[in-house]
């Protein structure tokens, strides 16, 4: 019982802490953003695809104009991921992932300032914890 509970947190450890040296491998793999960027992606991939699989067989099967939003938003993702890794290249690392966590601020002034959304207090407390992860 005490193994399901210390899971997560394992996880998010292991997760935190690939998240926070990603900069620093990127930079020195010394390749160009596009690849290391396609080399993450294909990993991960690689390594959920099994998950994947077994959610297919037990649940019913996904019909091809459900499966459009989630390729767009994986094309999305490799664009960033390109971007973000390119970045490195002109920035230092620091820099490149404070401006890349800062991402949420921009869409909220954007948000506020371009399309004059009223955004709630549970939605500006979510982007304070955000940051305050973050740091």
């Amino acid at each position: 019982m005490t193994q399901r509970r210390l899971f997560p947190y394992f996880a998010l450890a292991i997760g935190i802490s690939a998240l926070s040296l990603s900069a620093m491998f990127v930079r020195w793999a010394d390749a160009p953003g596009p690849m290391t960027g396609f080399y993450r992606l294909l990993i991960s991939t690689i390594l959920f695809f099994p998950i994947f699989l077994q959610k297919q067989r037990t649940s019913e099967s996904i019909q091809g104009r459900r499966l459009l939003l989630p390729l767009i938003a994986g094309l999305f993702t490799a664009c960033d991921f390109a971007l973000w890794n390119s970045s490195l290249k002109y920035t230092t690392a620091a820099n490149a992932t404070l401006l890349g966590n800062t991402a949420p601020l921009w869409v909220a002034l954007t948000a506020l300032l371009i399309f004059r959304e009223k955004l709630r207090g549970t939605f500006w407390l979510g982007l304070n914890s955000s940051f305050s992860a973050s740091t």
